[in-house]
């Protein structure tokens, strides 16, 4: 294998990790979004719009955005 194929290859796996690093990031944003709306909504339609199960909707989460004391 020339240079050119490794670093056309590791080029690649870079772009491929970055991708599912963005759509992991863009689900947990969906989440969030889908579980600030509980309340204003039934979980139903929220589930149904955001195409998430209830269940995931449901669970608790610990609540990372709070600041510590």
């Amino acid at each position: 294998m020339n240079l050119y194929l490794r670093d056309k290859e590791k080029y690649q796996e870079g772009v491929d990790h970055g991708i599912k690093a963005e759509r992991a990031l863009a689900q947990k944003q969906n989440l969030d979004t889908a579980r600030s709306l509980i309340g204003l909504l039934t979980p139903e339609v929220i589930s149904a719009k955001f195409n998430i199960p209830v269940e995931e909707l449901l669970e608790q989460q610990p609540h990372d955005n709070i600041p510590k004391a």
